[in-house]
């Protein structure tokens, strides 16, 4: 299993706690070496503290990055909204002859932001 915790960068522990991680070289089965507070932690390739993950201690993989789009959202004068990829789109596609009735608006989605 390949390690995701990098030697310089600094992650949370399951209770969060700031965790500098100094070195993980692969070797030996805790191989993930860090401090927290300034005191020296070990953990396994996959940020298990004990055997079995489910510490306090356990080093909590980085979050996924976040999935962003940007579109552009027009609102006609019968009530329906149409996004489109570009503010170019967005004000130029006719829609039957139907008025939008606000200017465009630009709408930047965020996956897994809390509360959304």
């Amino acid at each position: 299993m390949e390690c995701v915790f990098k030697p310089g960068q600094t992650y949370k522990t399951r209770d969060g706690r700031e965790v500098s991680v100094y070195r993980s070289d692969g070797s030996g089965l805790f191989s993930v070496r860090g401090a927290i507070g300034g005191v020296p932690f070990r953990w396994r390739n996959d940020g298990a503290y004990h055997m079995k993950r489910g510490s306090p201690c356990d080093l909590m993989p980085p979050a996924p990055p976040r999935i962003r789009e940007k579109v552009w959202v027009a609102i006609y004068s019968d009530g329906q909204m149409y996004m489109y990829k570009s503010e170019l789109n967005a004000r130029s596609m006719p829609r039957g002859g139907l008025l939008r009735i606000v200017p465009c608006l630009l709408i930047e989605i965020v996956d897994g932001e809390p509360g959304v």
